[in-house]
């Protein structure tokens, strides 16, 4: 019989949709119980809010249930991505500088989103916005981790560096009219920085087929050192689902 590994519980305030939890947050979560830098997990529902999610290992992957719902499955994995060299910091703060946030505060379909949403703080949220870098493929913003989203050990949360892996690439494939959601996140996570410093979220399309939409993401020292990278798939949806099934 397979033995239950552990239950979870997104915050309420990792929410991505106002209703559900943040995709790459909850995959942060679900990625820790896989003993592995490189973990693929793909979300079968809305992942509730303050609720249990139960995993069980089966057959080296684990399932993440409420009742007999299936919500997610972790795997170790590979990642196959090609990761581009880092923006230049003045590229980035240039791009910052010239991004219209008004505009996409009011096109976002979900401004309060943890990871990219323009309507939360810095203080409480990431609010990793989608800049367009100059003579790049990429959009990127520049981050400084709050010392709140620390592990025990000083270092940034994993589960705060999925987080961050999320959005920028779901915006990088997606334009700011569509509403789209996370279907699979196959992250690496190379070093751990401490909060505080300066670094450098990126993303980048590739490609898109049909409803689902493929992109790759980053993030960098602010000398372009790489510490995680995440390859997305993005699926786009007329509606944001509700986890109905709590």
């Amino acid at each position: 019989m397979p033995d239950t590994v552990t239950t979870i519980s997104v915050p309420a305030d990792r929410n991505g949709p106002p209703h559900s939890g943040n995709g790459g947050y909850s995959c942060g979560l679900m990625a820790q119980a896989i003993p592995a830098a490189t973990v693929t997990t793909t979300l079968r529902k809305p992942p509730p809010l303050d609720h249990p999610i139960h995993g069980t290992a089966t057959d080296g992957q684990v399932r993440w249930t409420v009742g007999d719902t299936l919500v997610a499955e972790s795997a170790a994995d590979t990642l196959d991505l090609t990761v581009p060299a880092a923006p230049t910091w003045q590229q980035v703060m240039d791009a910052k500088a010239a991004f219209d946030a008004e505009a996409f505060h009011r096109a976002h379909p979900f401004p309060p989103c943890y990871v990219c949403g323009p309507s939360r703080s810095p203080d409480e949220a990431l609010v990793l916005l989608p800049a367009p870098v100059a003579s790049t493929e990429l959009v990127a913003w520049p981050w400084q981790p709050r010392p709140a989203l620390a592990g025990a050990d000083g270092r940034l949360a994993t589960e705060e560096l999925r987080a961050a892996l999320d959005c920028p690439s779901g915006w990088s494939v997606w334009d700011y009219s569509s509403m789209h959601l996370l279907g699979r996140l196959t992250g690496s996570i190379y070093r751990r920085p401490e909060p505080g410093q300066d670094l450098i979220v990126g993303a980048w399309s590739l490609g898109r087929e049909g409803r689902k939409g493929n992109a790759g993401s980053a993030i960098w020292t602010r000398d372009g050192e790489c510490l995680a990278a995440a390859r997305a798939i993005w699926i786009a949806v007329p509606e944001a689902p509700r986890p109905d099934y709590v």
